[in-house]
């Protein structure tokens, strides 16, 4: 990207008047709302910064035809990966994180750049507040909304890279509406197609079925369930299907491990706000490390997803 004009101008009787306008309105709405406003403005300018570094990076990687390994492979500091991009022509300059504590970095295993105050990817952990990051950064199906808490969805998918074999996944959310249909699922061991169509299993907070199920999913398309916890099973679970219970914000807690002595099983606990719904699950898995995905998939309501840990 390259900058155009840079001469100096004066502001116009319009721009004084719009000055004028927004600084009215502003002492209006009192001091903690304007820090607030001001706050709400360096996130979504570091949200911009990485997006742009991202997409030049990509570019950059193509132009160089680099298809394997770092992209910026003897490059060992950060601001000189970025300085790569600005003398490639591919940046127009070094950009900075504009909130407090935040750094961007060169994350070599995901070979792109995160924001550590909001995604830690350090010893071996990712870290997602989704009320300060981007649904189109993902691999995503269906149309996804991002609000000050996190991404929103209706119906649609949305995946992210776990290249893991033994891991856990929590996952905080919620459903909008007090009725009786809707839910999310948890995907795990999960691989994806060019076109996002996953094949893999999933856990679900299913409303509609009234309980938690387990699926296998093939093809972007689930079978009948193959595991069932209902409230006759679990009692913290509760029989009506309109209860608050269903509404209120989840800590949802998945880990995934090898069963020893049994070459490509595994088997899966499942906790709901530190309550195990689900132990001991297992499954046949021959999904590798490097193309495995985790993700969640909305239906039927809105559902909120406000912060997504794996490790």
């Amino acid at each position: 990207m390259h900058s155009g004009s840079t001469k100096e101008k004066g502001f116009t009787l319009i721009e004084l008047v719009i000055v004028i306008t927004v600084t009215g309105i502003l002492s209006g709405i009192g001091v903690p709302r304007y820090l607030g406003f001001m706050e709400r403005a360096r996130i979504e300018n570091d949200r911009i910064s990485i997006r742009i570094l991202n997409t030049a990076t990509n570019i950059y990687a193509i132009d160089r035809e680099v298809q394997d390994g770092d992209v910026f492979q003897g490059i060992v500091d950060d601001e000189q990966r970025q300085q790569e991009l600005v003398d490639s022509g591919w940046l127009e300059e070094i950009v900075y994180p504009q909130q407090n504590d935040s750094e961007f970095k060169w994350h070599m295993e995901s070979q792109r750049w995160i924001n550590t105050l909001y995604e830690l990817a350090l010893n071996d952990q990712q870290h997602f507040y989704f009320s300060l990051l981007d649904p189109e950064e993902f691999n995503k199906v269906g149309t996804w909304g991002l609000d000050e808490n996190g991404f929103t969805a209706t119906n649609g998918l949305l995946c992210i890279e776990n290249n893991r074999s033994e891991y856990t996944i929590t996952l905080k959310a919620a459903l909008a509406h007090n009725n009786e249909r809707g839910g999310y699922g948890i995907l795990f061991d999960t691989v994806l197609t060019k076109d996002n169509k996953d094949t893999g299993y999933v856990v679900q907070f299913d409303r509609g079925y009234g309980g938690i199920i387990i699926r296998e999913r093939t093809g972007g398309r689930e079978s009948n369930p193959v595991l069932a916890v209902t409230s006759t099973q679990n009692g913290f679970i509760p029989s009506s299907k309109r209860d608050e219970w269903w509404t209120t914000e989840k800590d949802i807690r998945i880990v995934v491990k090898q069963i020893k002595d049994k070459s490509g099983w595994k088997e899966m606990d499942f906790w709901i706000d530190d309550v195990k719904i689900i132990e001991g699950f297992t499954f046949e898995s021959s999904v590798e490390p490097v193309n495995s995905f985790t993700g969640f998939r909305s239906w039927h309501d809105e559902t909120l997803y406000s912060e997504l840990h794996i490790r």
